[in-house]
């Protein structure tokens, strides 16, 4: 099933666990919402493919894989992503910058976790940074580039 133009439902919620990872009809509301107001106009404005790499995930798929337990993956508000050439301080600059309606964008070591609003919701616009420290991750407000 397409979600727009570049992106399909099977990519947003493939999952490599084997676990079953069927959305919500509330998850694919807003699967539909994220690709239509984030993914597919970054991609146009990027003029790259964009990897996805976790969107939507079931409660057994968020446990398995160490997500937050209030993790927006779970109502399928997000979607953490790459692109080929860009690091990923490049790419969450590149999202700060778009003017998109982002609610949050986080900075993470290998790739950026994007999300949308709850619905009704006024998109915050933050940007995290994410750092293993001491073999814990710390977030800080603010994009920075990691050396």
């Amino acid at each position: 099933m397409k979600l727009s133009a570049n992106f399909t439902l099977a990519e947003l919620s493939a999952t490599e666990t084997g676990l079953k990872n069927v959305p919500t009809m509330e998850a694919l509301s807003n699967l539909a919402t994220l690709t239509t107001t984030i993914l597919q106009p970054l991609r146009e404005k990027l003029g790259k493919p964009i990897n996805v790499t976790s969107g939507y995930r079931s409660p057994e798929v968020n446990k398995r894989v160490g997500g937050e337990a209030l993790s927006a993956h779970l109502t399928g508000r997000a979607a953490d992503i790459w692109v080929a050439g860009m690091t990923p301080y490049q790419l969450a600059k590149f999202i700060q910058d778009s003017g998109l309606p982002y609610d949050k964008v986080i900075q993470e070591p290998s790739w950026v976790h994007v999300q949308i609003a709850k619905e009704g919701n006024e998109p915050r616009g933050q940007e995290i940074l994410a750092r293993r420290v001491n073999g814990k991750m710390e977030y800080t407000f603010g994009l920075r580039e990691v050396v």
